[in-house]
């Protein structure tokens, strides 16, 4: 049975993530979470929500590290947690970027970053590049 796991702050997230890359220890994490977000984690942000997925059944200590360390690792219903955590996350973005992405209207790719914009009929429209923008600039005045 699935047990809830808050996700209430980005460092969580990337406990998450970084536990789903395999087993560590917390050293480890509060290292990693640093060189990402560029300020050191608390402790106090770390351990607890640890101790919250090894109550769960999501992690458990695989082994004790050098200086006694402890090696976390999650357990099978832990990455099926950490699955459907992360396929939420994915449908999340992936409605953000439809919505921040823009098609060529000449070839139709995706567009990202970048590209071409271009006033056409009093209508901004959106290009890939400069030639898509002349083609599609070529055929729609053979076609008026």
């Amino acid at each position: 049975m699935y047990k809830e796991i808050e996700i209430k702050s980005i460092t969580k997230l990337q406990i998450i993530l970084l536990l789903s890359l395999g087993p560590t220890h917390g050293y480890k994490l509060i290292k990693e979470i640093e060189r990402i977000q560029g300020r050191k984690p608390s402790q106090a942000h770390i351990y607890p929500f640890i101790e919250d997925l090894i109550n769960k059944g999501y992690l458990r200590i695989k082994e004790r590290g050098s200086r006694n360390q402890k090696v976390y690792e999650l357990t099978e219903e832990g990455k099926e947690a950490v699955n459907l955590i992360l396929s939420r996350f994915r449908n999340i973005l992936e409605y953000v970027l439809n919505n921040k992405v823009n098609s060529c209207i000449n070839c139709g790719c995706k567009i990202y970053e970048g590209g071409y914009r271009a006033e056409i009929n009093g209508k901004e429209m959106f290009f890939c590049c400069e030639h898509c923008y002349n083609s599609f600039r070529v055929s729609h005045l053979k076609e008026r």
